[in-house]
């Protein structure tokens, strides 16, 4: 289940990357937490939709994503936590950051989903 629940993980990171609005909708239960700089946000499909589409500017690549740990809670929760690197570039600025990050994911009616995600960027 390890592996899988990190194949799921990275495939969330590309489709943010590739700007693949169906593909992140999929994979999250909604509404979902998602905490980080900007603080804690509870958001239903439209907010998220509405804050997925704000970052179509951005360019991102995922430079790598390493410190992968998973805690199986059940055969339908799992946990994970892993530090991942990225580039970001808006507006012809690119910044690179590398963020703590967890996500919860629940097995719901057969499809994994994610109900939270945190992201704390390291110095």
């Amino acid at each position: 289940m390890k592996n899988e629940i990190l194949t799921i993980e990275r495939k969330y990171w590309e489709a943010m990357a590739n700007h693949d609005f169906e593909t992140v909708k999929e994979l999250t239960f909604f509404p979902c937490i998602v905490a980080s700089n900007q603080g804690i946000r509870n958001m239903d499909e439209d907010s998220f939709a509405q804050n997925f589409a704000q970052a179509k500017d951005m360019q991102m690549n995922i430079i790598d994503i390493s410190q992968e740990e998973v805690s199986v809670i059940s055969d339908d929760y799992v946990v994970l936590g892993y530090v991942i690197e990225l580039e970001h570039t808006m507006d012809g600025q690119m910044k690179r950051s590398k963020c703590a990050c967890t996500s919860a994911w629940a097995r719901v009616n057969g499809s994994w989903q994610c109900p939270l995600h945190t992201e704390t960027e390291l110095s």
